[in-house]
């Protein structure tokens, strides 16, 4: 009998282990989709400001139908447009795989303080110390500070755009 016993509280703290994998990848899955929402979306905004020099340069000008100001610059078009992607970005970044990201970090904070007593672990986890040098304040920091930083230089060029050349 207590050899039974033995063997079922090994197989649950190895389906505990399972489990702890399984909270981990998700967590490492909603980081890899925040860095690639960023990477993916800066390279579009990257191609949109190239386009928008290249435009700038050689003066393009396009009439937008019904508007008495036109001709407009395309290239304060194209900075409009990267604006626009920049916040389609940051919602998508911030307010759903961030959110994501963190929802699955407390569960993983919960799930390791349940277990680590079973793991004879003396600390509450890696996922609370992790948690512990980045706090969500400062991430969210960054994170906001990455944004703003690349808004604001587009902001500037856009500005920029309209005033007059010397």
């Amino acid at each position: 009998m207590v050899a039974s016993d033995d063997k079922l509280a090994s197989e649950r703290l190895r389906g505990r282990v399972e489990y702890w994998k399984q909270i981990v990848s998700i967590q490492m899955h909603f980081n890899d989709m925040c860095i690639r929402t960023r990477w993916l979306g800066l390279t579009a905004i990257a191609t949109l400001m190239a386009a928008a020099a290249v435009s700038a340069k050689d003066n393009i000008k396009i009439h937008i139908p019904y508007d008495p100001v036109s001709p407009v610059g395309l290239s304060s078009v194209l900075m409009v447009v990267a604006l626009m992607l920049l916040l389609a970005l940051w919602l998508l970044d911030t307010k759903y795989y961030y959110k994501m990201l963190i929802a699955s970090v407390e569960y993983g904070e919960e799930f390791e303080r349940a277990v680590m007593a079973d793991l004879h672990v003396s600390n509450s986890g890696i996922t609370a110390y992790i948690s512990s040098k980045m706090t969500r304040e400062k991430a969210s920091l960054v994170s906001a500070s990455f944004y703003f930083l690349i808004g604001s230089v587009i902001s500037l060029f856009l500005i920029g755009s309209f005033l007059p050349r010397g």
